[in-house]
């Protein structure tokens, strides 16, 4: 399963709930950043922890922020987190 449609069809549904549309928006960002960083479609098997690092560091040396960096990080961890308790 693509990280996108765990997002879409799990995590969203059961967490976000009640929660601003820009919250949506900004997971899915994340998502799609992760997506550029490792070149694919993100599937749940691709989050580890080598490629939450290269994501960091991806950001990090495209001039993003490391607040930016961070929320990524945390978002992507969020979802891994949920994924490994379903």
């Amino acid at each position: 399963m693509t990280l996108e449609e765990f997002f879409t069809t799990h995590y969203k549904p059961q967490r976000l709930l009640g929660k601003s549309p820009n919250t949506s928006r900004l997971y899915l960002i994340s998502i799609r950043n992760f997506a550029k960083s490792i070149g694919k479609t993100p599937e749940l098997s691709d989050l580890t922890d080598s490629n939450v690092i290269l994501h960091m560091q991806t950001m990090l040396d495209l001039g993003r922020t490391p607040a930016t960096a961070n929320k990524d990080r945390a978002q992507l961890l969020t979802l891994w987190r949920h994924a490994h308790r379903l």
